[in-house]
């Protein structure tokens, strides 16, 4: 089952984009739980003490990703992935 834990420009209220910002908003989504809003990384986190992020053996996709879909120049900065 996949689940995506994001943040976006929209939820930053900024072009800066980071996990270490205390005011770029986390949402997360999957299939089978309701949408979850953190106001940031560390509280999303902090909700969540047990998560990892997913390693799919074999699986050339496993990988942490960046997507822009709004037009606009972006800075990405920051991204911390502890795992």
């Amino acid at each position: 089952m996949d689940a995506y834990a994001f943040i976006d420009v929209n939820g930053c209220g900024s072009s800066t984009v980071s996990t270490e910002s205390a005011t770029c908003q986390v949402s997360y989504s999957s299939a089978t739980t309701p949408p979850e809003t953190q106001p940031n990384w560390a509280a999303f986190a902090a909700a969540h003490p047990t998560w990892r992020l997913a390693r799919k053996e074999g699986k050339d996709n496993a990988v942490p990703f960046i997507i822009a879909d709004v037009q606009g120049d972006y800075l990405v900065h920051g991204i911390v992935l502890n795992y």
